[in-house]
Formats: structure tokens, C-alpha cells, sequence
């Protein structure tokens, strides 16, 4: 019982994780499947493990120090291996993180790089003529759901905010033309 709440927050951290929309858009959930892994396949071979530690071993052996024990040897066995786990992704976590803290919208992060131009042709989509006065962008002719659309999606209603990029320039309202204004009365004559 110990080992399962001594593996529940790092489980709990892992589908956390998972459920963290920005989190598996940049990282990915490998690493919190390998944590998930680790944990439900640890605590399946411990119970197998005392199973049949308890029908082969004589009962003068079979002793509640002998579990604790090897309790003990499966948990360092567990921290182990989520440590070795831990170490490249928190390397990988960092990594990303600098990469878009330090270089923000001109990033050279293939995924950032298509994120901007995903929200730029977004954006350039709903100004159109045909597609302005839509609620949403997903109603405009030619919009297709992808990974970018939908993490987009995500940012604008978890984070309220848009554009992607302030920095970049962009049109307020569509093309559209505007009459020429009518020319002014001539001079002398007064309209009644």
C-alpha cells in the first residue's frame, strides 16, 4: 500500500500532464505514458512478485519484514527508473521553453514557425469579404482542422488573447471598397 501512494503523485503529476493542452503540443506525452508505465507496471510486478513470494516460501520465512523489504527494493528500483526517465525530459522541457522564451515569434521551432503562419493564414481568412462577418473562422470557406487549428483554439479561449504575434502587422477590417466621398457644393450656391 505504501509503494501505491509513494507512485500516486508522480501519477498523478503524468495525467496531469497529459491533460495540459500547451504541455502535449510542445512536448508531446511520451514522457508521462513512460511515468504511467513505470508506475502500474512496477505495482503489477510487486503483486506478482509477493503472490509468489507467499506460495513458494515457507511460512517461518514468509515474514511481514521480508515484504517490507522487498516493498523497499521496488520503490528504490521505481524512483530509479523514474529518475532516469526525468532527467531528458525535464532537459527537453527546458530546452523548449528557453527556445520560445528567448526567440518568441521569429523562432526557428518548426512547430512555433507553423503556429504563426497557421494563425497568420487564419487571420487573413476571416478578414476576407466572404468570411468577416462570420463568428468564427472554422465557418469560412477552405478552413481545415489541424494540430495548429485546434491548439490556436485552445489559446484564444483558455487565454482569451489573439493574435499569435502582436509584433506582426495586421489589417483591422477586410477590403472592401469605400465610395468616394460626394463633392463639396459649388462656391456661391446654397443648397435649399
Amino acid at each position: 500500500l505504501a509503494y501505491v501512494f509513494a507512485l500516486s503523485l508522480p501519477m498523478f503529476g503524468a495525467v496531469t500532464m497529459m491533460g495540459d493542452a500547451s504541455y502535449v503540443f510542445w512536448v508531446g506525452t511520451l514522457y508521462p505514458v513512460e511515468i504511467i508505465a513505470i508506475s502500474v507496471g512496477g505495482t503489477i510486478l510487486l503483486a506478482l512478485n509477493c503472490m509468489a513470494f507467499k506460495q513458494c516460501v515457507r511460512h517461518d520465512v514468509l515474514t511481514t519484514r521480508a515484504l517490507a523489504q522487498m516493498t523497499a527494493v521496488y520503490m528504490a528500483l521505481a524512483g530509479l527508473l523514474l529518475v532516469f526517465v526525468s532527467v531528458p525530459a525535464s532537459r527537453e522541457l527546458y530546452s523548449t521553453a528557453s527556445r520560445l522564451g528567448a526567440a518568441g515569434c521569429s523562432t526557428s521551432s518548426t512547430d512555433a514557425v507553423q503556429l504563426v503562419d497557421t494563425s497568420l493564414d487564419l487571420y487573413k481568412m476571416k478578414m476576407a469579404p466572404n468570411c468577416f462577418l462570420k463568428s468564427s473562422v472554422e465557418e469560412c470557406p477552405g478552413f481545415q482542422p489541424t494540430k495548429y487549428t485546434r491548439y490556436l483554439k485552445y489559446l484564444e479561449y483558455e487565454f482569451q488573447c489573439g493574435p499569435l504575434c502582436p509584433e506582426l502587422p495586421m489589417q483591422l477590417a477586410p477590403h472592401t471598397h469605400v465610395p468616394a466621398p460626394a463633392p463639396a457644393p459649388a462656391p456661391g450656391r446654397m443648397n435649399r
